[in-house]
């Protein structure tokens, strides 16, 4: 029998379901896969309750009652799909950089250089509510679960450009100080998707980085994979699936 998968998550489990739907995909796939989107028209995702921030409990409730209705075999989490690309969006109004684990100089450039923990314990902080969702919900999810890492960003400026021009809401992310270098987007990119990696492992979920032919020899997302400027494409989606396939598998 197939095991069972349940896939949950935000923006970015948008590029799975697209590819699940495309004709002859679920019946290529060892398992039976169902998604559960967290976003819903209308609902914050993130309101006040006795003062502090947290996931809304409808979304909370969502998980809960779907994980016990369908008792899966695997649960995939697909979470804060567009935040590491979208945050280092945005070029900053003062110039600063850090070095990663894997910079072999310093960034060129006289700018600020803040110390690597710093920034990693801020990128680990952004994700402060979803640790706590993750809290309220780990002991029902079971011991099969995986997370699936969004996608890098796409180093295409051109490209990225004209996705912005198709959105609002990017337009104006980008208004002040216009769109950051794509280097400096790779490198937020990387050292908040490794504090979400983090905020899983810690907690007994795996992480798996992007697929194969999801990000080129530089680090970035092929131009062919971008669908607007934060998310993957179907094809991209059916690159995941093909690495899910493989974890259970394994």
């Amino acid at each position: 029998m197939q095991p069972k998968v349940l896939a949950f998550g935000h923006s970015h489990l948008v590029a799975v379901a697209d590819a699940y739907r495309e004709p002859g995909v679920a019946e290529s796939l060892p398992f039976r896969l169902s998604l559960q989107q967290l976003q819903r028209a209308g609902r914050q995702p993130i309101v006040k309750v006795d003062g502090r921030n947290q996931y809304h409990p409808e979304i909370i409730e969502e998980v809960i009652t779907a994980v016990r209705t369908q008792a899966p075999d695997i649960v995939v989490l697909m979470l804060e799909g567009s935040q590491p690309a979208l945050l280092g969006f945005a070029r900053p109004v003062r110039p600063w950089n850090f070095m990663l684990t894997d910079d072999t100089r310093p960034p060129a450039g006289e700018i600020d250089l803040l110390p690597f923990d710093l920034v990693t314990e801020i990128a680990r902080r952004h994700f402060s509510l979803t640790a706590a969702f993750l809290d309220r919900i780990r002991g029902e999810l079971g011991p099969r679960v995986v997370g699936l890492s969004p996608p890098p960003p796409c180093g295409d400026d051109t490209l990225v450009l004209q996705r912005i021009s198709e959105s609002a809401m990017l337009r104006n992310a980008v208004l002040e100080t216009g769109l950051a270098p794509r280097e400096w987007r790779r490198r937020i990119w990387v050292i908040t998707v490794g504090a979400l990696a983090e905020t899983l492992m810690t907690r007994g979920i795996a992480f798996l980085p992007p697929p194969p032919g999801g990000v080129d020899h530089e680090g970035f997302l092929p131009p062919a994979l971008l669908s607007d400027a934060l998310h993957g494409t179907a094809e991209y989606g059916r690159m995941l699936l093909t690495q899910l396939k493989e974890w259970i598998e394994g």
